[in-house]
């Protein structure tokens, strides 16, 4: 380089002699800052031949604490060559110790490469030009370079400035790789606009840090994330850049991932969180914290705060004791809690280190935080998990992939006979286990849980003294990263006691509790497989359905207690009397059914029907009471192809049949029966739609004064306008409404509609106020709310309850005479009077009916058809209208046709009648016209 030797020779080593500040050294570096030639000045400053510098890097001759500035110079020199720099250093002469002297940067061209001059000129000893020694900027240069957060400075273009240690270290890069780059080359092309917005952010706010996460590419490809800060710190004559600190995370986050990769087989929560770095002096008064220090503490830094601000009370004795005894040696790692202003506290685990001085006294510390609370409740919460296990009445044991035992809880120590110190490495596995549980084990419960890695099920094990335990187990799999099985766990209950109560509950679901009998459901099963036996071997079944005789009686007179005795009875005759493997049944209620497989045909079956009813009959002791028993059976016989449902049907049907002819006797249901109920159920059908689409109607009957004639009320009569039949009366179809249910509802809406047409009346012209007769059904009565249906109806449409008169027929008043009279006094309470309907065609006990509240007493029509013509009915009609009067009601006769009966009537003293010799029943209509009209009929 002769043009550098030229230049370096300018001044000679006689000169430098002569100069009282010392020699001046001229020096010609490369592009990469590395001496290429010196002046002979260097041999005299330097005390080694000027030749020795050769190859020796610019940076090694001067003090390390300025190596920054003349690295920002020669930066400076780069951008802008026409600008010499000048600076002052500390270089590293031969001498104790380094003098400051005065550089001057400026570059020379040559013909091959640019080339820099450095000229070295010392200050003169103690010259005011001397700059004041700097130990702070040493100790903070020092704190940068050897701190384990990332420290980087660019001007406000993203040109690299500085790097510390951190930095080169985590990229894997010299400092003239790094040195002058843009910052954005180095980064994740991903992070570009974040890291641009936040420098923007500071450059804009210059009071502003904004907060950064990114990747910076290594030397080697791969990618560091970074979690940093950036501060604009251009006015800072020390930086006069944009600062970045930051950390290396990249350990972090897959501490992470491997820390909830453990979760699943250890069952533990372990949280990891950045270091909150601190500095503080040697009092404990804190000089710097990053923002973590904030997040974990819940403290910003002020000028009086220190560390032991931030620690519990409880644990602040201990980490005195170890500060003073330990913090300033080689620092110590201790475990306390943070006492948070808002009263929380978080576990941290710290670390301290000793901040020395370039002499090694002690000046402060250093020192990072780790929030390990959740690890913390974690390790307590594994030792909950671990208590629980261990004390609970589970049998919970756990194995290796070989199946050697390796831990077993409590609950299965005692299961097994296993001691507390017993080595569970001895024991053999398939000892625990029934052999039937244990090939199933190895069968296919294992192959489950590795494919699924849990398995459910019952497997039985095996006590110390031999006896099997059934037991309800869940199987877990532990798995290794690459999916393999690597052990396994077990937790078993006992259902010893839970399998006794399922086959009660299964048994008694299927048996009748009061008698033991199949029940319904059985019953149907039962009959399923039978018929489906049958179909297939060409064999018959009879079905016999039975019923028992005036039940009801039995329960109305004597209590249920008495009713359920009389059942066990029953039951244990049929039993008695069927043919071995015949199956009784109670279907419910009163109701039996017997399924008989394997009979030649209708005939056996109806003889096992009349031996069942010569058997069944006659007295049965019932407490203290003797009850005379009876029943009615009906019989059906299948060939197989029947459904359950339907033979049960046409059985019932057929029995009905029996009951409807007086009782105690048998019926086989046949085509003729079938006919019927297939008219039945259409009839029960047609009566729901009927209902659905408002098919009914009223019609109104008067009733008339006998001695005024004028109409005094109306009876309604319910009538149904069949879409094919027409008109039909409540003979042709009340007998299946009540049978299906749909009395009741029809009930309902009889008392609704005659309420408000009875009002209705009273607003036509010439219209007064008329009693309404309702004929109320043994249903109804029996209805719990019948009482409020009344109530609500006669709010809703307005009419006196004086006018509304309920009939009840009186076989119903005397099925339950106690019962009814508690409903009929109730409605009478409401103010509505209540008529007997049909008297004189039941038995009713005078006692009874004195204490009924009734007012009037109709004669059945059948005595009024009779007077003039037939023997009795005119004195029954007689003692009738007398009883009436006797009793202090009214008497009311039903079926008037004739003057004569008219006349006799009268003459008896009979209050009211109704009948064609009057009016046939009208419509709503016609009866209001003739309310209008004002008629009096005699």
């Amino acid at each position: 380089m002769d043009g550098g030797a030229g230049l370096a020779g300018s001044m000679t080593s006689d000169d430098a002699a002569h100069d009282p500040r010392g020699p001046e050294v001229v020096l010609v570096v490369d592009s990469g800052h590395v001496v290429r030639s010196a002046s002979p000045s260097a041999s005299t400053a330097f005390s080694v031949p000027a030749d020795k510098l050769d190859d020796t890097p610019l940076f090694d001759l001067v003090y390390r604490g300025d190596r920054g500035r003349l690295n920002d110079a020669l930066l400076r020199i780069q951008r802008d060559p026409s600008t010499p720099q000048n600076l002052a250093v500390r270089v590293l002469y031969d001498l104790p110790r380094a003098p400051w002297a005065e550089l001057t940067v400026q570059p020379l061209h040559t013909g091959e490469a640019d080339s820099i001059v450095v000229t070295i000129r010392p200050f003169l000893s103690g010259a005011t030009q001397e700059p004041a020694p700097d130990p702070d900027g040493d100790r903070y240069h020092a704190l940068v370079q050897n701190s384990s957060d990332i420290v980087l400075v660019t001007d406000p273009d993203g040109i690299v400035r500085f790097a510390n240690t951190a930095m080169l270290r985590t990229l894997g890069a010299r400092p003239d790789e790094l040195l002058s780059s843009q910052i954005l080359d180095i980064l994740h092309p991903d992070d570009h606009d974040s890291v641009t917005a936040a420098m923007v952010r500071v450059l804009e706010h210059p009071d502003k840090v904004a907060r950064v996460e990114m990747r910076a590419r290594r030397a080697d490809g791969s990618y560091r994330w970074i979690e940093g800060s950036i501060r604009n710190l251009l006015d800072n004559p020390e930086v006069r850049g944009i600062l970045g600190n930051g950390r290396d995370i990249t350990d972090r986050r897959l501490a992470e991932a491997a820390l909830r990769a453990s979760e699943e087989r250890f069952r533990s929560l372990a949280a990891s969180s950045p270091s909150a770095i601190f500095e503080c002096d040697l009092d404990g008064h804190l000089t710097y914290a990053n923002d973590r220090w904030f997040e974990i503490t819940g403290r910003d830094v002020g000028l009086d705060d220190t560390v032991w601000s931030v620690i519990h009370p409880d644990d602040a004795g201990v980490l005195r004791d170890r500060w003073e005894a330990e913090a300033s040696l080689d620092g110590f790692g201790i475990r306390f809690r943070v006492h948070r202003p808002d009263g929380s506290d978080r576990w941290v685990d710290a670390c301290t280190t000793p901040l020395r001085a370039g002499n090694g006294v002690v000046e402060g510390h250093v020192g990072t935080l780790h929030d390990v609370t959740d690890l913390v409740a974690a390790r307590r919460e594994s030792l909950r998990f671990q208590a629980i296990v261990e004390n609970t009445p589970d049998v919970v044991a756990i194995v290796g992939e070989d199946l050697a035992v390796e831990f077993l809880n409590r609950s299965a120590r005692e299961v097994f006979g296993v001691g507390e110190r017993t080595d569970l490495g001895s024991l053999e596995l398939q000892h625990g286990f029934s052999e039937a549980a244990w090939v199933q084990l190895l069968g296919g419960t294992l192959d489950a849980v590795t494919d699924e890695h849990v398995w459910s099920g019952e497997l039985n094990l095996l006590r110390a003294d031999g006896s099997e335990i059934p037991m309800s187990q869940v199987v877990l799999a532990g798995t290794d990263d690459e999916g393999e099985s690597r052990w396994y766990a077990s937790i078993a209950r006992d259902i010893s006691d839970l399998k006794h109560y399922q086959h009660e509950l299964v048994r008694q679901a299927r048996h009748d509790p009061l008698t033991g009998l199949p029940n319904r459901m059985l019953l149907i099963e039962r009959l399923a497989t039978a018929l489906e036996k049958a179909g297939a071997e060409e064999d018959v079944v009879a079905l016999l359905f039975i019923d028992l005789d005036r039940f009801k009686v039995v329960n109305d007179s004597l209590g249920h207690q008495a009713g359920d005795e009389l059942l066990v009875a029953l039951a244990d005759r049929l039993v008695a009397t069927v043919r071995p493997g015949d199956l009784v049944a109670r279907f419910g209620g009163d109701e039996f059914v017997i399924v008989c497989e394997g009979v030649e045909g209708p005939e056996t079956a109806i003889a096992l029907a009349d031996r069942i009813l010569q058997q069944t009959a006659g007295l049965v002791d019932v407490g203290d009471s003797q009850v005379h028993v009876s029943v009615s059976i009906g019989v059906v016989v299948a060939s197989g192809h029947e459904k359950p449902g339907e033979l049960l049907r046409d059985a019932d049907a057929a029995m009905y049949v029996a009951k409807s002819r007086g009782r105690d006797r048998v019926e086989v249901f046949d085509h003729d029966l079938r006919a019927r109920v297939v008219t039945r159920l259409a009839t029960e059908q047609a009566l729901r739609r009927g209902i659905e689409r408002d098919e009914f109607l009223l019609h109104f009957q008067p009733v008339i004064d006998l001695r005024s004639g004028a109409i005094l009320g109306a009876e309604a009569l319910l009538r149904w306008n069949h879409p094919e039949s027409g008109q039909l009366g409540p003979a042709k179809f009340l007998a299946v409404a009540e049978e299906s249910g749909l009395l009741q509802p029809l009930g309902s809406w009889v008392l609704q509609e005659a309420c408000r047409q009875a009002v209705s009346w009273t607003v036509i012209e010439g219209g007064r106020p008329v009693d309404v007769f309702v004929n109320i059904s043994a249903g109804q009565l029996s209805d719990p709310g019948l009482v409020d249906e009344v109530r609500l109806v006669l709010e809703s449409s307005g009419i006196a309850p004086e006018r509304l008169l309920l009939e009840v027929t009186e076989g119903t008043l005397m099925a339950d005479a106690a019962a009814t009279s508690k409903v009929l006094g109730a409605l009478r309470a409401l103010g509505v009077r209540i008529a007997v309907d049909d008297f004189g065609t039941g038995y009713s006990s005078l006692s009874y009916l004195t204490r009924l509240p009734v007012d009037l007493l109709k004669v059945d029509q059948s005595f009024v058809f009779g007077i003039g013509h037939r023997s009795g009915d005119q004195e029954v009609t007689a003692a009738i209208v007398a009883l009436a009067h006797t009793l202090g009601m009214q008497a009311v006769a039903e079926g008037v046709e004739t003057a004569e009966q008219l006349a006799e009537l009268r003459a008896l003293g009979c209050d009211m009648a109704q009948g064609f010799r009057f009016s046939a029943p009208l419509c709503a209509a016609d009866f209001a016209e003739m309310l209008a009209r004002g008629d009096y009929i005699l």
